[in-house]
């Protein structure tokens, strides 16, 4: 099951997404993100959405008692050898008892397919697989990070991991895709308040990712 959270008034990314799921050949389901109100107890509301929206996620898959979840956000771009990896590096993963895999850190790690120290922050959750097993897990200790220590939620799996040590996750290293340069929706820059900066921003962007993708 692959999974797209995106806001609905972000047609930019929604389009770019699409795009590179073309490109490499996936279809997925476009989840919309949650937009609170307010950010609550969360650093900002940006914050909160993100980490109820991959929530809302994982409840819908195990719901549908899906084998593996594909959790992607809508600035992810595949790396441009993604088609030619992906197939083994997905198959030696598959011979492992794996709970999570990131395909894409943002963080230097061992070259190749390497599990993560339960203790080592992994941050960033653009590109995020998900066991089936697992699943459950997750929502059960997201539920209880909500109610008692709201945080982002890259934060939230690193705690778990670093808590459950038979969470068992592994990276790939180089990574097999990143986040495209785009305005954010939980940190935006103070360029990215104003119309005519921003509008230069957005074009500056562009021309960053034509440069670094396929």
């Amino acid at each position: 099951m692959k999974v797209v959270i995106n806001l609905p008034e972000r047609n930019d990314r929604r389009r770019e997404i699409q795009k590179e799921l073309s490109r490499i050949g996936w279809e997925a389901i476009f989840l919309p993100a949650v937009k609170p109100p307010d950010a609550g107890t969360f650093p900002s509301i940006g914050a909160r959405g993100c980490f109820l929206s991959h929530l809302e996620a994982l409840e819908r898959a195990l719901r549908l008692n899906a084998p593996e979840l594909y959790l992607l956000e809508d600035d992810l771009n595949f790396d441009i050898n993604f088609l030619a990896q992906w197939a083994s590096i997905k198959s030696e993963l598959d011979q492992k008892e794996w709970s999570m895999f990131y395909p894409a850190p943002v963080k230097p790690t061992t070259t190749g397919l390497v599990e993560a120290e339960p203790t080592t922050p992994i941050p960033c959750t653009h590109f995020l697989l998900v066991n089936g097993s697992t699943i459950p897990i997750l929502v059960a200790r997201l539920h209880e990070i909500l109610a008692n220590r709201p945080m982002h939620v890259d934060g939230a799996y690193n705690t778990i991991r670093a808590e459950l040590p038979s969470v068992r996750t592994f990276c790939h290293w180089p990574p097999l895709g990143y986040q495209r340069s785009s305005r954010s929706d939980i940190t935006p820059g103070r360029f990215d308040r104003h119309r005519f900066s921003s509008q230069v921003l957005s074009l500056a962007r562009r021309v960053k990712n034509r440069l670094r993708g396929p």
